[in-house]
């Protein structure tokens, strides 16, 4: 038994709070990252919006990148409600993609790409738009036990 089941499923359009920011390097992903989320988080609780699910980040650069990589920390949220010159409101469009859930420990976290590429060679499938990761369980004190979704846009080749 495979220890990634990975599935195609179509999400739906999601609208979002988002910080658009570039970690200089692929060591620094954290220190990015991190308080870019917080920025959101914090952006929709002082406002009139609520968010409506976990935190998503959006990744447009290719993921063999180490340097200059451009991301989104993205929370879904109810309403539209205004933007700030840090962080936009946009929807994530409707996108077929394969999926991997990985649950556990974060630091084993690469080994679910590792899968969902392994299966998209094998099945004649290439990514066609920024990949999204989905942080459904997720804590910055204990990163143990933590339950993150990957899902890259494909198409058939």
């Amino acid at each position: 038994m495979p220890e990634y089941e990975i599935i195609l499923k179509t999400v739906e359009p999601i609208l979002v709070a988002a910080r658009r920011i570039i970690i200089p390097s692929n060591d620094q992903v954290p220190e990015y990252l991190t308080p870019a989320f917080n920025q959101v988080n914090d952006f929709i609780q002082m406002g009139p919006g609520k968010a409506a699910g976990p935190g998503i980040a959006v990744w447009y650069t290719p993921l063999e990148a180490k340097t200059d990589i451009v991301a989104d920390a993205a929370i879904p949220i109810e309403k539209l409600v205004e933007e700030t010159d840090e962080i936009k409101v946009h929807t994530l469009p409707q996108e077929h993609v394969a999926s991997v859930i990985h649950e556990g420990d974060f630091a084993d976290f690469i080994k679910s790409y590792d899968a969902l590429f392994k299966w998209m060679e094998a099945n004649d499938y290439h990514i066609t738009g920024p990949f999204r990761e989905i942080y459904h369980k997720w804590s910055n004190n204990d990163q143990s036990d933590t339950t993150t979704e990957v899902q890259v846009p494909v198409e058939k080749n």
